[in-house]
């Protein structure tokens, strides 16, 4: 049993649509977040997905009033509020600053046996302890007072290493990664370096410490071992957080959401228990956090939503057939060319840009040039349905509000999109 009480309560009778309401509000995809709160809209959401940039700046964008897509810019480099660095599930993502040590905290406490990746295969060649040391001594040394792209951070480690660092450790796509950028990778999701401004088109690293000056100070700040019952005290931390932007969720949802194994999650929830509230979501069992009395949850009407490439929302809701139904997911199929037959519902959960419409995935949408000049675009939007004048009249003003995002000049078209699921 789930839980230190000895009687479980009733679950809370709840509807879809008031979970999807819900989730709507802790996105700041209903009302705005405050002008100007970049951090705070990167915090409620437990970070934006940073794997496609330019979709990454919409996403943030599209939830703080009076913004537009240099707001992810300017909290970067700027003013950085916002840090870039790897997040759940070993991806990039961007954080607020001040948060940089719960995540990466999180990350340290997902041991080699509570990880979900793969076991190194038995052909990798694995550096000793005391190179294994080195490595890491060199990361910090080379990156100290300075900004280096990943081909500069390679030659500085190799140089200060020796050759056997630039050889193939582990097989990575078709070629395979050195030992410099395993270790660069483990220095990246352990916090010492963080993203810095990028060089044209390529990445670059920094010291966090040095980037970030008041990191010490940051939000985490419990013991590296504190414990709550079984479970480690930052991944209780974290899924108190996901809770509140996602929820309900089950334990499950939670570990497939950060990558760690069904059986750690759960511990995660039991030392949760005493805030849970269990629900019942028109037959289905969940959890939420008593402190966002789900009972006074309310659902929407008429909030059309175009998010971009891996937004937050679509890749962190549970379960996938509430998102995306299942006659959706057969709609969407020719757009997934590429992927494994049987996986259009999860490339509406994040590989698309998709039409939401009161929290549901309803459509794909996309940009494409009109007219001969290519002055003006069209964001082409297919909808899983019919596209009634009412329809029409709110994607119409959505489009307006994503024109004044991107600075663009846009008109809608409804039809079918040729579009291309995201690797």
């Amino acid at each position: 049993m789930l839980g230190h009480s000895e009687v479980v309560p009733a679950p809370l009778p709840l509807t879809w649509d008031q979970v999807r309401g819900q989730r709507l509000r802790r996105h700041g995809l209903l009302e705005d977040f405050p002008a100007g709160s970049a951090a705070q809209a990167a915090s409620a959401v437990c970070g934006i997905h940073a794997q496609v940039a330019s979709a990454a700046a919409l996403s943030l964008a599209r939830r703080v009033r009076g913004a537009d897509v240099s707001l992810l810019t300017d909290a970067l480099w700027r003013e950085r509020s916002l840090v870039k660095t790897y997040g759940p599930r070993g991806t990039v993502h961007v954080f607020a600053a001040h948060e940089l040590s719960l995540w990466t905290a999180a990350t340290r406490a997902l041991s080699a046996k509570g990880s979900r990746q793969p076991p190194p295969p038995e052909s990798a060649v694995l550096p000793t302890p005391a190179q294994s040391e080195e490595l890491r001594a060199a990361v910090r040394s080379v990156t100290r007072g300075t900004q280096l792209t990943r081909d500069e951070l390679g030659a500085a480690i190799t140089a200060e290493c020796g050759p056997w660092v630039d050889t193939l450790a582990s097989a990575a796509w078709s070629t395979g990664w050195p030992h410099w950028r395993l270790a660069v990778d483990e220095a990246v999701a352990r916090g010492v370096l963080c993203y810095g401004a990028p060089q044209g088109n390529r990445v670059t690293f920094v010291r966090a410490d040095e980037w970030l000056p008041d990191t010490v100070t940051q939000v985490w700040s419990a013991a590296e071992d504190a414990m709550v019952d079984a479970a480690p005290a930052v991944l209780v931390e974290v899924a108190r957080r996901y809770l509140d932007a996602y929820a309900p969720a089950t334990h499950q949802e939670f570990a497939q959401w950060f990558a760690m194994p069904a059986g750690q999650a759960r511990q995660v929830y039991s030392a949760l228990a005493d805030e849970l509230v269990p629900v019942d979501v028109e037959g289905y069992r969940s959890w939420a956090l008593q402190a966002t009395s789900p009972e006074s949850w309310e659902p929407v009407t008429d909030c059309i939503r175009l998010l971009g490439y891996f937004d937050c929302f679509a890749v962190g809701s549970h379960p996938r057939d509430e998102l995306a139904p299942p006659a959706a997911a057969v709609r969407a199929a020719p757009h997934g060319r590429g992927f494994a037959r049987g996986s259009a519902r999860r490339f509406l959960c994040g590989p698309l840009p998709v039409l939401l419409i009161d929290g549901l995935v309803s459509g794909v949408w996309t940009y494409r040039n009109q007219g001969r000049g290519g002055a003006t675009e069209q964001v082409r939007v297919e909808v899983f349905g019919r596209a009634s004048a009412g329809l029409r009249r709110l994607l119409t003003a959505e489009v307006a509000r994503l024109a004044k995002l991107l600075d663009r000049d846009l008109t809608l078209s409804v039809g079918p999109a040729a579009i291309a699921a995201h690797l």
